[in-house]
């Protein structure tokens, strides 16, 4: 077993079944104990199609589980390291104080979700928690229009103790109700892992997403791919009659491999999807009856491809077109 496995494993059983969930008290966690009921964790949703890192180097999903309930595995030490003193939420998390990204210099409480994690070819163990501003209790104060906000922490193990090599305290504010979207690991370049991103959200019915990148390796992670690359319009929730266009359009997108010399490779995206748009006649219809199954609407088949280039800031379309509409 290389350093990476062990690495995984260990930190697979400190923070597995119960080993985030206790009670709601402002005193520091327990030192230890037996496991309880596993910790509130993000849902996951279908992978994106950029290619995964080999298991070498990426999350493994069934790590965790591998770990037996009721080990009393003790994951004070390894939270104690990232955050201080630190409590837990009612509905388990971590409940810390981080860096406030609206305030430079002032520290926020936060509720921290573990969201993804994997260990890098040297062995050093990457977590990304996600973070919602909470009151003492540990309860989050979300709205609808709240992102989530991502942590993310570089740590390795030394003798038996684990350090931390780097902090990047809510480095980006993605998604929406507080969830910042469905998280992947993705090669970027020839030993460069990347953290990448769908999020958005839905509001009266238009559901919009969009692609982030972050190179891991980046002492301050940044947004790679800019304001471009959306990759889901969908607008089921409000295609009533009186809607003149509905869509439904989606990228699959994956990162090539980068050319010789290159710091990352390019992003390819496929699209598929619909417009339906409803006839003037039909509209007028539906205006002068009050009745919205009048509306007639033709629908036009969306397909294409676009390509992304890093120009040394951030990604930009070179070819092909994005058809997917911005609300």
């Amino acid at each position: 077993m290389n350093v990476g496995s062990r690495a995984w494993l260990r930190l697979g059983v400190l923070l597995s079944a119960g080993a985030l969930a206790a009670g709601c008290s402002r005193e520091q966690a327990p030192a230890g104990g037996a496991a309880a009921a596993p910790a509130a964790a993000a849902p996951a949703a279908a992978m994106p199609a950029g290619p995964v890192l080999p298991a070498a180097a990426s999350a493994s999903t069934s790590a965790p589980d591998q770990a037996s309930a009721g080990t009393g595995a003790d994951a004070a030490p390894l939270l104690k390291a990232l955050f201080g003193d630190y409590a837990t939420g009612k509905e388990g998390g971590v409940v810390a104080s981080l860096a406030d990204p609206d305030q430079p210099g002032a520290q926020g409480l936060y509720l921290l979700e573990r969201v993804a994690s994997t260990v890098l070819p040297g062995g050093e163990t990457v977590l990304v928690f996600n973070g919602e501003a909470c009151d003492d209790e540990g309860s989050a104060q979300t709205a609808h229009a709240t992102p989530g906000l991502l942590s993310m922490f570089v740590l390795k193990q030394e003798g038996g103790a684990w350090r931390v090599l780097r902090r990047n305290e809510n480095f980006a504010a993605l998604g929406s109700f507080g969830k910042p979207g469905t998280l992947s690991w993705v090669a970027l370049g020839p030993g460069r892992v990347g953290l990448a991103a769908e999020s958005g959200g839905t509001w009266q019915g238009y559901t919009s997403m969009f692609l982030s990148l972050f190179d891991v390796s980046d002492p301050k992670p940044r947004e790679l791919m800019g304001t471009e690359a959306q990759v889901l319009a969908d607008t089921e929730g409000a295609c009533g009659g009186r809607v003149a266009e509905c869509w439904d359009v989606r990228a699959h997108w994956r990162v090539l491999p980068a050319a010789a010399g290159a710091r990352y490779g390019d992003v390819a995206m496929d699209f598929e999807g619909e417009q339906r748009v409803a006839t003037a006649a039909s509209l007028a219809a539906v205006e002068a009856s009050g009745d919205d199954n009048k509306a007639v609407r033709t629908t036009r088949r969306i397909a294409g491809s676009a390509r992304y280039i890093f120009d040394g800031k951030v990604y930009k379309l070179a070819s092909g077109t994005n058809p997917i509409p911005t609300f």
